[in-house]
């Protein structure tokens, strides 16, 4: 059932951040607009939640609902959470890049495998993508992220 209310709560606010993203202001030089990647995201983040949802309804109604509950199963998403919350508040002073970064590899370890090689390859993963990221928003859709402290 916590799985269906998630779902739910992802929905209502990607559909939020999708109407939020069509108020950005656009250059002029810019033919789609610097909402049109993130409306693209958050489109696709509703749709692809919507069939989440659709497939544990169709689970749930074929099962007998008496699963046990219990908050452990839950632990890596309320850190997930406090993680993401974290990555929000230190995203002006850090900067995307640093941030991102940080974020990124903080979360993989705590949800991928712990083995010897998985750090150096999640660092790897995890700097590559935001470099990467903020390559494609600098140069091609024009949205100028944050610096941090470090790069201004």
């Amino acid at each position: 059932m916590g799985e269906i209310v998630f779902y739910i709560a992802l929905i209502i606010a990607s559909s939020v951040l999708y109407l939020n993203a069509g108020t950005l202001p656009s250059p002029p030089w810019e033919p789609l607009g610097s909402g049109s990647f993130p409306q693209m995201v958050f489109g696709l983040m509703a749709v692809l939640s919507l069939v989440g949802l659709i497939q544990k309804v169709r689970e749930y109604r074929k099962s007998t609902g008496r699963e046990k509950f219990s908050f452990s199963q839950y632990k890596v998403v309320g850190l997930v959470f406090l993680l993401f919350t974290l990555y929000v508040a230190v995203f002006n002073f850090l900067g995307f890049i640093i941030s991102t970064a940080l974020f990124l590899i903080v979360t993989m370890w705590l949800i991928g495998p712990k083995t010897k090689r998985s750090l150096p390859l999640i660092t790897v993963i995890a700097l590559a993508f935001s470099v990467g990221m903020f390559y494609v928003f600098r140069v091609y859709l024009y949205v100028y992220l944050p610096l941090g402290v470090f790069f201004q």
